[in-house]
């Protein structure tokens, strides 16, 4: 259930204990450079294979670049995991000029792993976000 715009309040996902904080997953935006950066940092000190860019050359990144990167397009999003004071998680997904959908950059901090989060942060792309049924600008 929707607990704001763009918001994804799943409750817990399969598998999450009972003593788990409800989950929110939240959708990057452009304000959110700065919490998009920091948990950035640690998932791609923990696996770098997951991420595209090359590690030596991400804390070097200006403000700028992080800042474009927070703002979501038709074709790109990023999801951060909200466990109320905690960003425990991320998850990016990209459309392909074939209307495919591919998830990239997916992590999760160690202490929250085998806990349900990471189908909860897929669930917030798969299937029928409001972003999915956008319309792409590479599909018209």
């Amino acid at each position: 259930m929707a607990g704001g715009q763009g918001t994804i309040r799943l409750g817990r996902a399969p598998g999450m204990r009972q003593d788990q904080p409800i989950l929110q997953v939240l959708p990057v935006a452009g304000a959110d450079w700065a919490r998009h950066r920091d948990i950035r940092m640690p998932a791609r000190a923990d696996f770098p294979e997951g991420f595209g860019a090359t590690w030596a050359n991400e804390p070097a990144l200006p403000e700028s670049t992080w800042r474009e990167r927070a703002v979501p397009t038709a074709d790109q999003q990023m999801w951060l995991a909200d466990r109320g004071e905690e960003w425990v998680g991320l998850v990016g997904a990209i459309r392909e000029a074939d209307a495919s959908v591919q998830l990239i950059s997916m992590w999760v901090d160690p202490a929250w792993r085998r806990q349900g989060w990471p189908r909860a942060l897929i669930a917030a792309v798969w299937p029928g976000t409001d972003w999915l049924r956008a319309p792409s600008a590479t599909s018209g």
